[in-house]
């Protein structure tokens, strides 16, 4: 009894082992058409990455920054650095607004790689991310429908210490010390 207890306690260690060992790749989709500028409705994604047990571990952000050029931004919660890149959605057959759409982006210089479901009736979205060096987590995020939602999902990746893309420096000082100024001048669509 005790012998078919260790082999049983080895085999599943063995499982786990081997799995975040040798995680699955996460390949780009084939088959599907892409849908150029992302879905209609450009409001950013919030959420939670998770490990594969659901612990949260950090958070995340799926957002359009104008000109159908959308992002992912990853924020770990363990101190680790952000990670950013850009996304695409593909669907089966031609696009419409009812429709799940698949997303998938890469950052081929690091080898991060993320891919998702997006159900845009439901402004959901849940997917498995697959960092550097680490295991792959899995994460979920709703859609956002409020104006202040668009400026936070700027200001993390723009305004700050850790910034994806630095604004420059003769951009106009105003939001240091109050970010909802962004869309006076910008819009979410490409200005």
């Amino acid at each position: 009894m005790r012998t078919t207890h260790r082999v049983l306690y080895l085999g599943v260690l063995v499982i786990l082992v081997g799995c975040n060992l040798f995680p699955t790749p996460i390949l780009p989709p084939s088959g599907l058409t892409i849908v150029p500028g992302g879905p209609a409705n450009t409001n950013p994604y919030f959420g939670k990455l998770r490990t594969a047990q659901g612990t949260p571990i950090g958070d995340f952000m799926l957002a359009s920054c104008g000109c159908g050029d959308w992002r992912v931004l990853i924020e770990p919660s363990n101190g680790l650095a952000r990670a950013s890149f850009p996304v695409n959605f593909y669907t089966q057959g031609d696009y419409t607004t009812d429709k799940m759409v698949t997303v998938y982006g890469e950052d081929e210089a690091s080898g991060e790689a993320l891919s998702a479901v997006l159900n845009q009736l439901e402004g959901l979205t849940t997917g498995v991310y697959q960092p550097v060096g680490e295991m792959q987590s899995r994460f979920d995020a709703t859609r956002g429908d409020s104006h202040n939602q668009p400026v936070e999902a700027c200001g993390k990746c723009h305004i700050g210490e850790d910034t994806v893309y630095p604004l420059p420096p003769w951009h106009p000082q105003k939001y240091k010390t109050n970010p909802n100024v962004c869309f006076e001048c910008h819009t979410v669509n490409g200005g």
